[in-house]
Parts: structure tokens; C-alpha cells; sequence
């Protein structure tokens, strides 16, 4: 598993970040504080942190940027296998995907992730990875003047603690300490100097003969502290309830002093506001009565008499046209009963049997049209039917000139009308009373407004309006929301006057019964506190002879594991950390020693060329061991997990250095960095540090 890039939003202090890991050994390089440590927990967070869960963890929420209420949100780009991959956790919206850099989603599922990230990169849980591929300075630190054993660095590398002891002595150590608790317990005979366990039982006898022996005194008293805590708790109630009462009772005062003030100011409003809207609808009233007044004129006697004369006209035109229209009709339907041709049928009738006899200068026959022709004109003049069509069409033209007489008629008397805004001779001639009506009604309105006002000025009046609308304004302020959900009713308020009339009496009574329970507590010496104590010293005795019981067991336990997992498990570790370790002795301690081997104890010794021999690591300086440490961790790492292969895309472990070389000469460091680029080949190495003396050892990105 090779990570590239880690995308950040809302981590600690990180509102949005992206941070490149571009080389087998990236150096993320930043100032103190500016969010080293961060990147680290948020590759913990992406790597093994569970979006998904119903309950946010505390250890989830702890990481929350100060810069947003919201979680935050981690995309982890990386390579395993040849292939990009992409991992996305969402804290906001509880989400996880693991998808391929094509899209091709992998799974939504976080055990299913974590298993295949597993696969990936070889680390199966969170406190694995900070303990084992996460190097920092402290880690390097070695006991003792640098006479430190490999194995106490196992034990440190895959527990994370600081143990100072080799398994062997942890071993015998653990046996004698299930000594020293269980003693004595099960003999039958008497021990000269008995277990933990043991005199703690004593103890507890000794105890329980001291408890027997004040717990009859105590028990009463204690009913009797019981009574007076009971009445005290009631007496204190009482006067919380009394005060409860108290002030609902004042506050409801003040609600029916407010709500009686607001009735009165909204009335006087409402009055107020009513003779303003009699003023402004009177006001309307005259506005309109004033326009109407200003578009009406008086016609003048020439006027009026051209405006007659129209209408006759009009009117006589009219009638003459109805006349005409009648005629017209009649001689229509006499025609159309005497089965004679219209004049127009006529015409067509004579075009055509002319027409046709042109044709007899071809065919002679067709000669008879003309004769046809002559004998139809004939019968059509003799008939009358000719005369009814002049006298038909003569009529007609006179209608027509009567309904254009009657048109412009129309259209002048009109234009007089408009100009008087009347519709009719009617209106015309009582547009001087309409006038005179109108300024009446004027007066009427003028005379109905000063009684409106009172003979007060209306600004007098709005003034008043703008007083009374903010005194209303501040009496509402005054009830609460509560009151004007559920307003208070008098009947409640005598209610609460019989009900702090009642609790006050009660008070009393309760105050005289918690002296008499005093003076009674106080004449009895043995309390319930000697009894507790004595009690709370049983059970902490108790506690403790089960607490030591189940570290003996563990004991027992722990060391039958411990040799157990020595016997099989170490060898192996033991000769993959030589290998490993073997590799690099000659480059760390600068060929003075080529080989090196742990021993039964997994005591670290070296291969003296001097003496032919194995001699203890005390001939190495502190920080070969140091180095060697470092080789001993990432030998760990690539025994758990498999080394890398190019070819085959098997699992890199990523391996994170958290500024661990602080303490380094420049020696040591170059050293160091020989090993960690060799390493490189089969881990991947992330670096981070506040200083620029690492900028050359690998791919550089700045924070």
C-alpha cells in the first residue's frame, strides 16, 4: 500500500488541506503547531476510523476543527497492487466508500473496507499502527547507558509500553509476586509470614466484631437523622412552593393591572380610530363629489337649442328610414309571390341566349336565341316586373342616405352630449340642478366632518392615535408569551390565595417537628457515620482481597502465556531481527563489528573481531543502538507483514518517522539516511519534521 495524497476538511486545525506524499521517503516538512501531529492523526482517522457509526465516539469528536460545528471529512488517495485506489469518509453525512481511481465503486461497507485495507497495507487495528509504524523520538531513547536488550524494544515496539525487564525475569517476577498475595490461604496451619490476602482476612474479622458492637446505637439514630432529613427536605420544599406560589400570585396581579389598562387604551383607540376612518371615508365622499362638481359645465342656450334641433332631425330621419325600410320589404315579397325573375337573374338570363346566338354563323339553329332573347326582354317590360326594380332599387338609395343622415346625426348630438358629460336632452337639461345638488351635498359632508372632530383639529387627532397605539405597544410588552397562550383567570388567583394561606401554616408546623427530631439526635452518641466507616472499611478490604485475588490469577495466567508464547513464537522474531540487523552492523558502527545475534534472553551482543568471540552490546555507543533500534522496528514490520516485491505488488507497510533524529550528530543522520533509502525499497517511508536538514533525503512537501 503506497499512500499519494491526503485531502482534509474540518480537522482540528485544518478548515481544507491536501497533503502530498510523492516518494518512496516523503518529507512533510512544517514549523511547530502548524499541524504535523494533525496529519498524522488524520492518517490514523482515515486509515481506521468508523464514519458510520450511530453514535459519534469521543475519540471521534475530539478531532473536530475549531473552525466549523460540523465533523470533518477525509479522502485518502493511494496505489496497492499496481492500481489507484480512493477512500472516502464522510463524518457529516456517515458515509464510507472505497472505490477504484476509475470510479468502479469496491464497497460501502467499513468491516469490508477495513479488511481489504488490511489486505493492502498489513496493519489490522489502530493502536498496531501507532505503536508499531509510527517511529517517534521517544521511542529511540534507550535505558541504562545504552545497555538495552532487544527484546525490551519488542515488548516496547508491540505494547507501546516501556517495559525495563526481559521476559525471563518478567516470568519469575510474576510467579513470586502470586507468592506473595496467596500465602497463608490455604493452609491449614499457621503461617509465620502470611500472604496480602491473608491478613486482609484477619483485618475483616477484626472489623466486623468492632461493627456489631455500635450498629444497634447507630441504627436508631440513623432512623431518626432519616426523619429529620425527611421533614427538612419538606420543610425546604414548602418554602419553594411557598414562593412558587408567591410570586404566580404577584405575577398574576400584574397581568389583570396590565390587562385592564390594555382594555381601556384599546378602547379609547378603537374610538379614536373609528372617527378617523369616518373623517377619511367623508373626505373620499367630498373628494369624489368635488371631482364630479369640476367636470360638469353649463350649456348655453345656443347649446342646448343645436343639441333640439340634432335630435329632431335624427329622430325624423329615423322614422322616414323605418318607412323606407317597410316599402322596401313590401315590394320585395310581392315580387318573390309572382315568380317573376330578379333583375339580376334578368340580365343573366338575356347574356346568355344572346351569347348563343352568335353561334347561328355557324350553326344556324342556334339563330332561334336571338328570337328567344327578343321575346323574354318583351315579356319582362309588359310584366311591370321591370318598373318594381327601378322603384325597388330608388328606394334603397334613399334608406341608405337616410342611415348616413341618421350616422352624422348622431355623431354631432353625441359630441355635444360628451362635451356636458351627459347621455341624453334629459341629462342636458338638469345639469344646473345636478350642480346645485352637488354643492349642497358638499356642505352637508363639511358639516359632518367638524362633528366627527369634535371641533378639534384632526392632526390633534392623529397625534392622539400615535399616543395611544404606543401605550398599547408597551402594556402588550408586559404579559409573556406564556400568559398570552394560557392566560391567568381569577378563579386561579383564589385558589392561590387559600393555597400559601395553607403552606404557610404547614411551614410552621414542619419547623417545630425538625427541633423536636434534633434535640432528639442530638442525645444519642454512637452514629450512623461510625457505622458506615466501619462498613466501608469491611467492603475496602473486600475489594481489595478480590482485587488481589484476580492479579493472582492473572499472574498465573501471564506467566504460563509468557513462557508458552517465548518458547514459540521468539525464535522466529529472533532470527529475522539478526538477519535484518545483520545487514546493516557493519554500515552502522562503521565496520568495526560485522556480525550480531540475540541470545536465549534476547540480549543484543556483537561479534568482537578482536577477541574471535561474542561480546556484549555495552561495546556499541548509544546511538548505534539507536540505529540499530530503528533496523530492529521496520525487521518487526516486514516479519509481520512480508517484504514488498516490485513485480508481484505484494503489501508495502507504510512507516511514518515523526521527527525521531533530533537528538542525531550529523554522522549518525548521514548514517541513517543510507539505511532508511535502503529500507525504502520495501516500505514506504513518511517523514515529518520542523527542520530543513531533511529536505534532501526524499520528496519534499511543505505545510
Amino acid at each position: 500500500m503506497y499512500v499519494k495524497v491526503l485531502e482534509l476538511k474540518n480537522f482540528k486545525k485544518f478548515k481544507e488541506a491536501r497533503i502530498e506524499f510523492p516518494g518512496d521517503i516523503s518529507i512533510i516538512k512544517g514549523k511547530n503547531e502548524q499541524g504535523k501531529s494533525s496529519v498524522v492523526e488524520a492518517l490514523l482517522a482515515a486509515l481506521f476510523f468508523d464514519p458510520t457509526l450511530p453514535i459519534v465516539p469521543k475519540y471521534v469528536k475530539d478531532y473536530q476543527s475549531w473552525h466549523s460545528e460540523k465533523l470533518y471529512q477525509l479522502i485518502l488517495y493511494f496505489e496497492a497492487g499496481g492500481e489507484n485506489f480512493v477512500l472516502e469518509k464522510d463524518f457529516v453525512g456517515q458515509k464510507i466508500i472505497l472505490r477504484k481511481d476509475s470510479g468502479d465503486v469496491i464497497s460501502h461497507d467499513f468491516d469490508e473496507i477495513s479488511k481489504k485495507l488490511s489486505e493492502m497495507g498489513g496493519y489490522t487495528n489502530k493502536d498496531l499502527f501507532s505503536n508499531l509504524g509510527i517511529i517517534k523520538k521517544d521511542s529511540l531513547v534507550l535505558m541504562d547507558a545504552g545497555k538495552r536488550k532487544i527484546m525490551e524494544a519488542l515488548q516496547e515496539m508491540v505494547t507501546g509500553s516501556a517495559a525495563s525487564v526481559s521476559v525471563g525475569e518478567i516470568i519469575k517476577r510474576t510467579q513470586d509476586a502470586q507468592a506473595q498475595l496467596t500465602k497463608g490461604t490455604d493452609s491449614k496451619r499457621p503461617v509465620k509470614n502470611v500472604g496480602k490476602i491473608k491478613m486482609l482476612q484477619d483485618s475483616i474479622a477484626e472489623a466486623q466484631k468492632a461493627l456489631n458492637n455500635t450498629k444497634e446505637d447507630a441504627d436508631k439514630r440513623q432512623q431518626l437523622l432519616e426523619e429529620f432529613d425527611a421533614t427538612s427536605k419538606n420543610l425546604t420544599r414548602l418554602i419553594e412552593q411557598a414562593e412558587i406560589l408567591e410570586y404566580e400570585h404577584q405575577t398574576n396581579e400584574k397581568y389583570f393591572k396590565t390587562k385592564l389598562k390594555i382594555d381601556e387604551t384599546k378602547k379609547e383607540l378603537d374610538d379614536v380610530l373609528d372617527d378617523l376612518s369616518a373623517y377619511e371615508n367623508l373626505e373620499k365622499e367630498k373628494e369624489e363629489l368635488t371631482r364630479s362638481l369640476s367636470e360638469l359645465k353649463v350649456p348655453g342656450q345656443r347649446e342646448f337649442e343645436k343639441a333640439e334641433e340634432l335630435q329632431r332631425n335624427m329622430d325624423s330621419a329615423q322614422d322616414r328610414s323605418r318607412e323606407l325600410g317597410e316599402l322596401i320589404n313590401s315590394l320585395r315579397a310581392h315580387r318573390k309571390n309572382k315568380y317573376y325573375p330578379s333583375r339580376n337573374n334578368f340580365f343573366i338570363i338575356s347574356g346568355l341566349l344572346l351569347a348563343f346566338g352568335f353561334a347561328g354563323f355557324w350553326v344556324k339553329f342556334f339563330f332561334v336565341s336571338w328570337i328567344l332573347f327578343a321575346v323574354f326582354v318583351v315579356f319582362y317590360f309588359i310584366s311591370g316586373q321591370y318598373k318594381t326594380s327601378l322603384k325597388l332599387a330608388e328606394l334603397e338609395k334613399e334608406q341608405d342616405r337616410k342611415k348616413s343622415a341618421i350616422s352624422e346625426f348622431n355623431e354631432q348630438v353625441n359630441t355635444v352630449f360628451k362635451k356636458f358629460n351627459a347621455a341624453t336632452l334629459a341629462d342636458l337639461r338638469n345639469i344646473p340642478g345636478k350642480i346645485k345638488e352637488i354643492k349642497q351635498h358638499i356642505d352637508s359632508l363639511e358639516n359632518q366632518q367638524k362633528t366627527v372632530l369634535r371641533n378639534k383639529k384632526l392632526s390633534s387627532l392623529e397625534n392622539r392615535k400615535k399616543e395611544l397605539q404606543v401605550q398599547l405597544a408597551i402594556e402588550e410588552e408586559k404579559i409573556t408569551d406564556e400568559q398570552k397562550a394560557s392566560p391567568p383567570q381569577p378563579t386561579r388567583q383564589r385558589e392561590l390565595e387559600k393555597k400559601i394561606e395553607k403552606t404557610k401554616h404547614d411551614i410552621e408546623n414542619t419547623k417545630e417537628d425538625n427541633l423536636t427530631l434534633k434535640a432528639k439526635i442530638e442525645n444519642i452518641k454512637q452514629t450512623a457515620e461510625d457505622v458506615l466507616e466501619q462498613e466501608e472499611r469491611i467492603l475496602n478490604l473486600q475489594n481489595q482481597i478480590e482485587t488481589l485475588t484476580r492479579r493472582a490469577q492473572k499472574y498465573e495466567i501471564l506467566a504460563s502465556v509468557l513462557q508458552e508464547a517465548r518458547d514459540k513464537s521468539l525464535i522466529k522474531i529472533k532470527e529475522a531481527l539478526e538477519g535484518m540487523m545483520g545487514e546493516y552492523i557493519g554500515e552502522i558502527t562503521g565496520g568495526r563489528y560485522m556480525t550480531i545475534r540475540l541470545n536465549n534472553e534476547f540480549d543484543l551482543e556483537v561479534l568482537s573481531p578482536d577477541k574471535g568471540d561474542y561480546v556484549s552490546a555495552d561495546n556499541l555507543s548509544t546511538g548505534a543502538l539507536d540505529q540499530l533500534y530503528i533496523v530492529a522496528r521496520f525487521a518487526l514490520i516486514a516479519i509481520l507483514y512480508g517484504k514488498a516485491s516490485a513485480e508481484k505488488h505484494t503489501r508495502r507497510p507504510t512507516v511514518i518517522l515523526d521527527d525521531p533524529f533530533g537528538n542525531f550528530d550529523e554522522e549518525r543522520r548521514n548514517k541513517t539516511r543510507g539505511i532508511l533509502e535502503r529500507l525504502s525499497a520495501n516500505f514506504q517511508i513518511i517523514f515529518f519534521t520542523c527542520v530543513s536538514d531533511y529536505d534532501d533525503w526524499g520528496a519534499l512537501t511543505e505545510i
